[in-house]
């Protein structure tokens, strides 16, 4: 028997961050995209959109720890390419926060900018009237893509056809509407599989009765299935809560979801044991056990891995104007994570939500300079998050204040050695006379120090078997 080698850390040299869709100047839409890394050191970031003999575009970000708007002059629905060289390149960090003034497209629509996937789950979407949830493709690459789609309804699988050999073109786009392929559901989960080539999808989901806006979000990637998702930074508010639970596999599911507030932590009796069939998708609804508190939700299962994700809705007080947000599955805290885009003005205030579900949380949080900004900043800060606990601060906070102020205000958030699993969130909230508008975004660590490199064993069975039944050392 071979022993295990030493966890052996490479650096990351490189990486690459897709914004799936630059709406500017010419709509009712504006978009800001930043971009940052976690660390200071040696890293260039340029950025293109994605037509046809933009190369990699101008440079947007020249050195690591530090944080930059950046924009490109298009006027229409294009992707946008972020590209990271250097020893820091692994921290790169890019968000794309659309806000939209009037019209169907009228809310705040915020996502993590992310490179392409083999595999992965959206919990989230619907195709009732007055919900559109389209399915974004985007390939980076020269080489042509083939994807396939699948999709859980409440009723269980969909057997529409059109789900499989979806051809994405070199340096293109494919936009998928859900309602083409299953219409009037309530709720879908859809995976995405790339069988050639790469792709970084996205999924936007956008909501209105009539003329009325009833808003738009991203919906967040979902990864894989668990045993156990975490659910962070579920706003209060006068809406809907949602909670979307899916099951891929051929089992059914046994759920418990927990609470946790900032000042209890609970199983309430309605969801303890809830049962998810094999192949669908349910909706629980938390607003009533909720009252209008944020939260933080834990979702286990037994008898098979889920799926998970959050809708959270607020309604205007004087018409009939809502917006939503999508809240996904948030990973632990396991290193350095960077929030690029947070703004504080008289109308508009970005939160940081910080969860610690299984024991006492420690983190530093830093206000991040600006590129070419010259700006000193203030110290970095503790913040301690007790057991079972979620603690909520406000942007507006004099700790976030660089001399002279900002209304960007850019942070770095990481755990403290010893510190207890934590989980975060960012949410920004605008408070205006037609409306609410809102996004949330989980934090995720960086790439920052670089990557764990797999074990690597020499096995004569290769190439003779089967690899998925070989065990995994």
């Amino acid at each position: 028997m071979s022993t295990p080698r030493a966890v052996v850390r490479a650096p990351v040299i490189g990486s690459l961050a897709v914004c799936p869709e630059l709406l500017q100047a010419g709509s009712d839409v504006t978009t800001r995209l930043t971009v940052g890394t976690a660390l200071p050191g040696e890293v260039t970031v340029n950025a293109a959109s994605l037509v046809a003999g933009s190369g990699q575009g101008p440079l947007v970000l020249r050195r690591g720890g530090e944080v930059s708007d950046f924009g490109t002059p298009v006027d229409t629905a294009v992707a946008v390419v972020a590209t990271a060289v250097g020893e820091r390149a692994g921290g790169l960090e890019a968000e794309q926060v659309s806000r939209g003034v009037d019209g169907r497209n009228r809310g705040l629509a915020g996502t993590r900018c992310e490179s392409t996937v083999q595999d992965t789950w959206f919990v989230g979407g619907g195709t009732k009237p007055g919900v559109e949830s389209e399915v974004l493709l985007v390939n980076p690459y020269d080489e042509e893509a083939l994807v396939d789609l699948e999709v859980l309804t409440e009723g269980g699988p969909s057997t529409a056809p059109g789900l499989r050999g979806i051809v994405v073109p070199g340096r293109q786009r494919t936009v998928i509407k859900l309602s083409d392929l299953e219409p009037d559901q309530r709720a879908l989960a859809t995976r995405v599989v790339t069988r050639v080539g790469r792709v970084a999808p996205a999924l936007r989901d956008t909501r209105s009765v009539v003329d009325t806006p009833y808003g738009v979000d991203w919906v967040p990637r979902a990864g894989r299935p668990a045993s156990e998702i975490d659910l962070v930074g579920l706003p209060a508010g006068n809406g809907d809560r949602l909670l979307y639970i899916a099951v891929p596999g051929e089992d059914d599911a046994v759920v418990d979801v927990q609470l946790t507030l900032a000042d209890s932590q609970l199983v309430p009796v309605e969801l303890r044991e809830l049962t998810v069939r094999a192949g669908s998708i349910a909706i629980v609804d938390l607003e009533e056990v909720l009252e209008q508190r944020p939260a933080s939700l834990r979702v286990t299962s037994q008898g098979a891995d889920v799926l998970a994700g959050a809708y959270v809705e607020n309604r205007a007080r004087f018409n009939p104007i809502r917006e939503l947000a999508w809240i996904g599955a948030t990973p632990p805290l396991v290193g350095p994570a960077v929030i690029t885009d947070s703004r504080v003005t008289r109308e508009v205030d970005t939160l940081l939500v910080l969860a610690a579900p299984t024991g006492a949380a420690q983190v530093e949080v830093q206000l991040l300079g600006r590129a070419g900004a010259r700006q000193t900043l203030p110290p970095p800060f503790l913040v301690n998050i007790p057991a079972g606990r979620h603690v909520t601060l406000s942007l507006a906070d004099r700790r976030f204040v660089a001399s002279p102020a900002s209304d960007q205000r850019p942070f770095l958030v990481t755990p403290v050695e010893g510190s207890a699993p934590v989980f975060a969130a960012r949410a920004i909230v605008e408070r205006g006379l037609r409306g609410p508008l809102m996004t949330v975004m989980a934090l995720r660590a960086t790439a920052a120090d670089g990557v764990t490199v797999p074990d690597v064993v020499s096995d004569p069975r290769v190439g003779l078997v089967d690899p998925r039944t070989l065990p995994i050392r």
